[in-house]
C-alpha cells in the first residue's frame, strides 16, 4: 500500500514540476503578438516614422542607423521607370554578376511606355586589396556596384540589405517598384512585371479585390512569403538564433530574402521603421519585423522558389518569377536563352 502511495505522489510531483515548467517557460517566451510592444521599443513609433518620411526631425530619437560610407555609389535612373533590381553580391563572385549582366540584368521590356529596369550589385567590403583594386576595375568599367565600408560576410547581410534600401530611398527618385535579390537566383522579368499587375493572384488575371486591397494599403511586401516561421533552436542549423537573443515562440511574418519586391510606399515605411527596431542578423526576418511594426502584411507567391526549381522545357517555366540555386553562371545564361 506505502508503494502505491509512493507511486502516486511521484507521478503527482512530476506533473506539477512538467506544469511549472510549461508556465515558467510560457512567462519567458512569448508569443509573436507580444513582440509588437517589447521588441525592441514598449512605445508607439508610428508618428516618429512619419515625422522621418517627410524629413522633419523625429520625436523619437532611432535606436538603429545605417551609416556607412558608400566607397563606390553609382548612379540610378536619371528618368521615369518603372523598377529597380539591387543585387546582393559577394565580392568574389564576380562570374555571378557577369552572368547576370549578359541575361536577365541587361532586358530592356518597355513597361507602360517607360525604360522598366536598372540593375545594380550591393557589396560590402573584401578587406583585400588586390580584390579590391579588380572591384574598382569592374565598376569603372560597368557603373553599376555600390559598395559600403562594412566587412562582406554572411552575417552583415541585414547591413547590406539596409544599406542597398537606404541607397535606393536616397538615389533612385523616378522608380515604381524595387527588388533585392540574391546573386544565385534567376529572374524572370516578364514575369515579374505579370505578377506586379496581379501580385494577389498571380499568375491568374487581376480582380476588382486585388486592386482594392493594393488602392487601400498602399504597400507591396512581396516574394515567397513565410507565416507564423519559427526559429531555428539547433546550434548546428545555418540559422540557429538562441532564446536570449529572441525570446518568442515565433518570427513575425516575412518574405525571404532571396527574391524581396517592394513598392515605394513599402521601402519608405519600411526602412524608417527599422531605424526603431533593434538590429537581427537574419536580414529577411529583420524587415519582416520591421514591416510588422508597420503594420505591412506580407504577400505570398508560390512561383518565388527558394529552391532550385528544375528547368525541363518552356513550359516548366512559363510562371516563375524567381528561381533559387544557380551557383553555376553558364546554367544562368543557357536557363535565360532558353526562355527567349
Amino acid at each position: 500500500m506505502k508503494k502505491i502511495k509512493a507511486k502516486i505522489i511521484a507521478l503527482i510531483c512530476t506533473f506539477l514540476l512538467i506544469f511549472v515548467y510549461c508556465v515558467l517557460t510560457k512567462v519567458r517566451y512569448h508569443s509573436v503578438e507580444d513582440f509588437h510592444v517589447t521588441y525592441p521599443l514598449r512605445l508607439d513609433v508610428r508618428k516618429s516614422v512619419s515625422q522621418l518620411e517627410a524629413d522633419q526631425e523625429p520625436e523619437l530619437k532611432p535606436i538603429n542607423n545605417f551609416n556607412f560610407t558608400y566607397k563606390l555609389n553609382p548612379t540610378c535612373h536619371t528618368k521615369q521607370s518603372t523598377m529597380t533590381l539591387i543585387v546582393k553580391s559577394s565580392t568574389v563572385n564576380f562570374f555571378k554578376r557577369q552572368a547576370i549582366r549578359e541575361t536577365w540584368g541587361n532586358e530592356t521590356i518597355v513597361y507602360k511606355g517607360n525604360t522598366q529596369l536598372r540593375t545594380l550589385f550591393m557589396l560590402g567590403n573584401s578587406g583585400d586589396a588586390e580584390l579590391e583594386a579588380k572591384l574598382k576595375i569592374e565598376s569603372n568599367h560597368y557603373n553599376d556596384i555600390i559598395q559600403c565600408d562594412f566587412l562582406d560576410t554572411y552575417y552583415n547581410n541585414t547591413i547590406k540589405t539596409m544599406m542597398a534600401m537606404k541607397y535606393a530611398l536616397q538615389n533612385c527618385h523616378y522608380n515604381s517598384y524595387f527588388v533585392f535579390v540574391d546573386d544565385d537566383f534567376f529572374i524572370s522579368i516578364a514575369n515579374l512585371l505579370r505578377f506586379l499587375e496581379s501580385p494577389l493572384s498571380y499568375p491568374k488575371n487581376t480582380t476588382s479585390s486585388d486592386l482594392s486591397y493594393l488602392q487601400n494599403s498602399g504597400f507591396l511586401y512581396a516574394g515567397h512569403a513565410y507565416f507564423g516561421p519559427v526559429p531555428y533552436r539547433a546550434k548546428e542549423n545555418k540559422w540557429y538564433v538562441s532564446e536570449e537573443e529572441y525570446p518568442y515562440y515565433n518570427y513575425p511574418d516575412f518574405v525571404a530574402g532571396g527574391t524581396l519586391i517592394l513598392n515605394r510606399s513599402a521601402l519608405r515605411r519600411i526602412y524608417f521603421t527599422s531605424l526603431y527596431v533593434q538590429s537581427f542578423r537574419l536580414d529577411d526576418v529583420y524587415i519582416g519585423m520591421a514591416a510588422a511594426k508597420a503594420n505591412i502584411t506580407p504577400i505570398h507567391s508560390e512561383e518565388f522558389y527558394m529552391r532550385k526549381k528544375e528547368f525541363e522545357g518552356y513550359d516548366s517555366y512559363k510562371d516563375v518569377i524567381s528561381s533559387h540555386g544557380f551557383k553555376d553562371s553558364d546554367d544562368m545564361v543557357n536557363t535565360w536563352r532558353s526562355l527567349r
